[in-house]
């Protein structure tokens, strides 16, 4: 098995080749050690782990995102543009290798997923949630430009006008309604959430590896190709916004 413990805002597990990944975020030391930059690298290691066959997503926290500590949010704040930048290119890359990974992703979202939350678990192949769950973007209402991606994702999931009260006027999908649009595959109780998507996982990862390898990564392709279209002007409007950001 891979040695994970460099990952500090990740606690990974392995069982039964089932990898569980759960966001765990601590005060870092600087810009560059943060959850953005972890999620970045963590899927190469995951792929190469010859005794991963899927992975599981979670979060340790009451909310399913990986959220930065005030006093990170902070530093981030106070940051120069150029730094600020560098953080949203970050999750940009993180956001590719996420859509890159061949093997399967279920999320296990257990409290609201706003921002990258509703991100991780939508680029998933699968995502189960329980009643408490949201689904939203809450940049503009912090008077942030909705640069970590919303932009990209929404509008092809739900649609253009949807998603435009979703991002800019801060409309959220309950876990109701996300099961209805086919968005989250079911809806558990809290001590259910990880043995469901752990089923899951272990489901996928049972089909056969190839077909389903190319036609996730070709759907994700649209992923990609919106984020073209999109992400680089929301990012750079976010990294200016953060100045005078209500943390």
């Amino acid at each position: 098995m891979s040695d994970y413990t460099r990952f500090e805002h990740l606690r990974i597990s392995v069982e039964s080749a089932v990898a569980t990944v759960t966001l765990a975020p601590v005060e870092q030391r600087d810009l560059e050690s943060s959850s953005f930059a972890d999620l970045r690298d963590v899927w190469t290691v995951l792929g190469d782990d010859r005794e991963v066959s899927s992975v599981v997503l979670a979060s340790s926290a009451a909310t399913f995102n990986p959220s930065q500590p005030r006093k990170n949010a902070e530093m981030l704040r106070n940051a120069p543009i150029a730094d600020r930048a560098a953080r949203l290119l970050t999750v940009q890359q993180f956001a590719m290798q996420m859509l890159s990974f061949r093997k399967p992703v279920v999320a296990a979202v257990n409290g609201p997923a706003y921002g990258l939350g509703a991100q991780l678990a939508f680029f998933s192949d699968s995502a189960v949630a329980t009643d408490a769950v949201v689904f939203g973007d809450r940049h503009v209402e912090h008077g942030l430009a909705a640069g970590d991606g919303g932009t990209m994702m929404w509008p092809l999931i739900v649609g253009v006008p949807r998603a435009r009260r979703l991002v800019a006027h801060g409309h959220v999908i309950t876990a109701q309604e996300a099961l209805a649009l086919g968005l989250i595959e079911a809806l558990v109780a809290p001590d259910e959430l990880i043995p469901r998507a752990t089923e899951i996982a272990q489901r996928l990862a049972a089909l056969p590896e190839l077909p389903f390898m190319a036609s996730k990564l070709a759907i994700n392709n649209w992923f990609r190709l919106s984020s073209l279209v999109s992400w680089d002007l929301a990012a750079a409007y976010e990294a200016t916004t953060l100045s005078s950001w209500s943390a």
